[in-house]
């Protein structure tokens, strides 16, 4: 019977070859189109600076975030798949240069305004300037005679709906232990030269839970990580490679027998919340809260870049500036940021190649990702962080944060509106 089944489908390949290269010209269609209606959009660029003296909590910056989401446009199936359209998305860059920190906003021109006005409703003394490219200055390719860089994409150690430490959990700590994040890259950017160069890009692109094609369902994919959790047993959906056996499987008995697709029934468990114990409830009361807030879909790059010589000898400290700012988010038990092993230099090149050999490939991989950062192109690491996720990496720094090392806006004195009356002058 086997051998009748093997033969049948060899005898019959060509019905199959076709819907499976039809979906992979498809797919790298639909990258093309896309990759060129990124190119299509025209950008500008907004330098955020902010008062002396904030003193507001890091939810302000939350709130901007939350109304920053309903940039989201889903447009037709044609828009989407025909013409290539992308949902906006923004690029929130964190420079380190020469003892400062600056903060940049990358947007679409017809957004920049509905940007401007989100902030201005939470931090009204805020100083918004638009700007040129503040990447403008870095040379055409790196590394190259007279430069060299690092490069990294963040990915996270474990599944997206497993949230990283926020900012309240900082602001619940004692004023006299609660750390700011950014204070890391602000006292670090002290240590930087003039010819040395932190450059961290958050690509953000707000997503609506449902969406499948941009967020992936992450709310639906949190919610089977929260059953696992309990002991709910979730109805099991058929894999990829299920369905196209069962397709193929029903397309050799059709001639023969009838076809009978497989049901797919939900196993019912009585759970018992009593049964997980207070490290697992804590993990599950974290999970419903991301689930419970809006969504971007995001990718990190960070850039360390300096003239030679002495690369490898400045390289150190700033490789551990980066990797400490990001360590601040890891949570015990939930979620992390990390180096992805796809797309460092060193990590794809093959064990068993020459060292001659690994170091040209290496170059040449690091000036690929060079010129990604360069164009502003999306890392391939992508991930869903919410809200609260968002504002806790990028935000108006706290108040424990040195002055000296951020740019600040200078408050103007306004004048007292007409109807306030005026002091009697003896």
């Amino acid at each position: 019977m086997l051998k009748f089944v093997f033969e049948y489908f060899f005898n019959f390949w060509w019905l199959i070859l076709p819907f499976i290269l039809g979906l992979i010209v498809w797919e790298k269609r639909l990258q093309t189109v896309r990759i060129l209606y990124a190119q299509s959009i025209k950008w500008s660029y907004l330098e955020l600076k902010t008062p002396l003296q904030v003193g507001k909590s890091i939810q302000s910056m939350e709130e901007i975030f939350s109304s920053l989401h309903s940039a989201f446009s889903k447009k037709s199936d044609y828009q989407r798949y025909i013409k290539g359209y992308l949902p906006p998305y923004f690029v929130f860059i964190l420079f380190a240069h020469k003892g400062f920190l600056k903060f940049y906003i990358r947007t679409p021109e017809n957004l920049k305004n509905f940007v401007k006005t989100r902030i201005y409703a939470q931090y009204p003394h805020a100083e918004i300037n638009e700007v040129d490219d503040p990447i403008n200055f870095l040379p055409p390719k790196s590394p190259n005679p007279l430069t060299n860089c690092f490069l990294a994409e963040m990915t996270l150690t474990k599944k997206e709906p497993y949230p990283i430490k926020t900012y309240k959990v900082w602001e619940r700590a004692a004023e006299e232990e609660r750390i700011d994040p950014l204070s890391f890259l602000s006292e670090g950017a002290t240590q930087l030269n003039d010819d040395e160069w932190i450059i961290i890009q958050i690509y953000a692109m707000p997503v609506p839970a449902e969406d499948e094609d941009f967020g992936n369902k992450w709310v639906d994919k949190g919610k089977k990580e929260v059953n696992k959790i309990i002991g709910k047993k979730e109805e099991k959906e058929p894999s990829p490679l299920e369905m196209i056996g069962e397709f193929v499987w029903n397309l050799l008995r059709a001639p023969f027998v009838g076809v009978k697709w497989k049901e797919y029934k939900k196993d019912e468990k009585e759970i018992s919340m009593q049964k997980l114990t207070p490290g697992e409830r804590y993990v599950l009361e974290k999970l419903q809260e991301k689930l419970s807030k809006p969504g971007y879909w995001v990718s990190i790059r960070s850039l360390y870049f300096t003239f030679e010589p002495n690369f490898k000898e400045k390289l150190g400290r700033s490789l551990g500036l980066i990797f400490s700012f990001f360590k601040l988010y890891e949570t015990q038990n939930m979620n992390a940021f990390k180096p992805s092993k796809t797309t460092s230099p060193s990590e794809v090149i093959s064990p068993f190649t020459t060292k001659k050999s690994a170091d040209v490939r290496e170059f040449f991989q690091k000036r690929l990702m060079y010129l990604d950062f360069k164009s502003y192109s999306p890392p391939q690491e992508k991930f869903i962080l919410n809200t609260e996720e968002m504002a806790s990496i990028f935000h108006i720094p706290l108040e424990t944060v040195p002055e000296t090392t951020i740019e600040k806006a200078k408050i103007t004195p306004r004048p007292a509106p007409p109807t306030v009356p005026e002091p009697d002058i003896f």
